[in-house]
């Protein structure tokens, strides 16, 4: 009996200084957002659930979407063929091999071409780049973070916006993968965030049936463009394939030529079929059309 209540004993202890390291934990986490910020646990395996309700400001829906019974065009913006006949975008519907057109990362001017709302970003930024609602998670200290506390959520108590933080790239130098969300579960982008001074690097604002919050662009280029307005502007992709959608995917490879150690890879993707609010549905995307973006940065040695 008494090896027993020593047994039981010792498993509380453990089990009480767990519960103390994990709350120290997360303090450490919320830092100076403590107040603002509440802490807790999901489920892996489930993840937060997107609200795919919603309308997008900054999309002309008109611009992205047929009409109820409009034919579908193959011409001018939407055409097939860029105007000078160096590049289709006829793809095959089982085709899934990446073509390399352009081996070597190209030169571009970057410094000022990268956009969110219409303002001005550089990489890496910060999460108050991405809109003033998101500011708060400048204040967390994603450097306290381990895979003992992962997964979990970090909610704005007064506006809702909240980031579901994982541990799957949280070995890889440093960096992990941050999923950011707007109010009521809206969908804003997926992160990879510098643990050391949580500056972002990476930014993913493309979904396979919803639109992203932010309006991130490249020199103009974002979710409303053609894809022949995306070759006028940034040239000959690197690679083109279907990653998904059976829709071509552009992948560029660029080093900035103001910098010489960072480089930039970004896809720029169509999808068959997104969200419309105004069918409360999904519905049909016109030929050619962006409708997602990512953008990721890196600073070689």
């Amino acid at each position: 009996m008494k090896k027993n209540l020593k047994v039981l004993s010792l498993a509380l202890v453990l089990l009480l200084a767990f519960s103390l390291s994990a709350c120290s934990t997360e303090s450490a986490i919320l830092s100076s957002a403590a107040d603002d910020l509440e802490f807790f646990k999901y489920d892996p395996f489930v993840g937060p659930k997107v609200n795919n309700k919603y309308m997008v400001d900054y999309i002309n829906y008109d611009e992205i979407f047929l009409g109820e019974n409009e034919i579908e065009t193959f011409s001018g913006r939407y055409s097939n063929q860029t105007a000078d006949g160096k590049m289709k975008w006829e793809f095959e519907k089982d085709y899934t091999v990446v073509k390399t057109i352009i081996k070597d990362r190209q030169e571009f001017s970057l410094h000022d071409k990268f956009t969110i709302g219409g303002k001005k970003i550089t990489f890496p930024c910060k999460f108050s780049d991405l809109g003033e609602e998101y500011a708060i998670f400048d204040k967390v200290d994603f450097n306290k973070i381990n895979k003992k506390v992962c997964p979990f959520i970090l909610k704005d108590k007064k506006t809702g916006v909240m980031v579901y933080i994982d541990d799957y790239y949280i070995n890889l130098g440093g960096f992990g993968f941050v999923a950011l969300y707007g109010k009521n579960n809206t969908y804003v982008a997926d992160l990879i965030v510098k643990y050391k001074d949580g500056t972002i690097s990476w930014i993913d604002a493309s979904s396979e049936d919803v639109f992203s919050l932010i309006d991130l662009r490249i020199a103009g280029i974002g979710v409303g463009s053609s894809l022949n307005e995306v070759y006028e502007v940034l040239g000959m992709p690197n690679n083109i394939g279907i990653k998904r959608s059976n829709l071509p995917t552009l992948e560029y490879k660029f080093i900035s030529n103001n910098n010489s150690k960072r480089t930039y890879s970004i896809n720029i993707y169509c999808d068959e079929d997104m969200y419309d609010f105004r069918y409360d549905n999904e519905h049909v995307v016109r030929n050619n059309v962006v409708t997602g973006i990512d953008i990721r940065s890196n600073e070689e040695d």
